[in-house]
């Protein structure tokens, strides 16, 4: 279909038109000639049908995690560059783990694609609590990041404020008068951005945690570690078995990663 490119962008106005959080967001650039019309046919029929047969939160969790691999496989491409926009799967459930944010305002001032806002909101289902129990805010200062983190939470139906400026938190904070419960986030910064007046606007998470009341923990800190780590091992098993399925189905389509 030689007019692929030009249905897809024509699809990607379309669905901003309706949704006002993703104006201006989404890629416009697929009918442009660089772009081979026979792969991105074969690329759309793949993720169209990888949903078929799925209630519709199914098909959120699904669509997300695909998202998902692909961003962590373009983080991996990069290297060092890639830790700007993408935390390991891993580090962002343990660090989600030590933190139990199950109600109140959730922020990462250094928010990428939007990870850690992901791994709450699952958090919060895995424990029977109440989506709208949370509230979500973010910053990020690298445009195409934030475009992807507003496109990651968007898949999954996450509404979330997530702002953008080029000076980044530690020099223009977007959410100055937030009073957020939880700071998750794993920032990459220097020594050097704690210094100055952002002493007076700490964000580590320390400083809020525990500001809202809660049940206390008695599990013994050793065995709630040998049960913690032993889910993670569970969920990266089930991860990695997910991605050697996904990477063989493309494989068999003619995708090689």
């Amino acid at each position: 279909m030689p007019t692929i490119g030009l249905v897809i962008d024509s699809a990607m106005l379309k669905i901003e038109q309706e949704n006002d959080g993703l104006k201006g967001i989404l890629p416009k650039d697929y009918a442009k000639e660089s772009l081979n019309k026979i792969m991105l046919g074969q690329l759309i029929d793949l993720i169209s049908g990888i949903a078929m047969g799925k209630t519709n939160n199914g098909s959120k969790d699904i669509l997300g995690r695909v998202y998902e691999y692909f961003i962590s496989q373009f983080a991996g491409s990069e290297g060092k560059r890639g830790g700007e926009f993408y935390t390991p799967r891993s580090i962002v459930q343990v660090l989600v783990e030590m933190l139990e944010p199950y109600e109140g305002r959730i922020y990462d001032p250094c928010c990428g694609s939007g990870g850690m806002f992901v791994q709450s909101e699952k958090f919060v289902k895995e424990h029977g609590g109440r989506i709208n129990s949370i509230s979500i805010y973010g910053q990020e200062s690298n445009n195409t990041t934030w475009r992807l983190a507003k496109m990651n939470l968007a898949i999954r139906g996450i509404d979330a404020d997530i702002k953008f400026n080029n000076d980044g938190s530690f020099h223009k904070d977007e959410h100055k008068t937030l009073k957020a419960d939880f700071i998750l986030a794993n920032p990459q910064f220097n020594t050097s951005d704690w210094g100055g007046d952002r002493l007076n606007f700490v964000l580590t998470p320390g400083r809020y945690v525990g500001s809202m009341a809660k049940e206390e923990d008695n599990e013994p800190f050793a065995e709630k570690m040998t049960r913690l780590v032993a889910t993670l091992k569970d969920q990266t098993n089930e991860a990695n078995r997910l991605n050697s399925a996904i990477v063989a189905n493309l494989k068999e389509l003619g995708f090689e990663l």
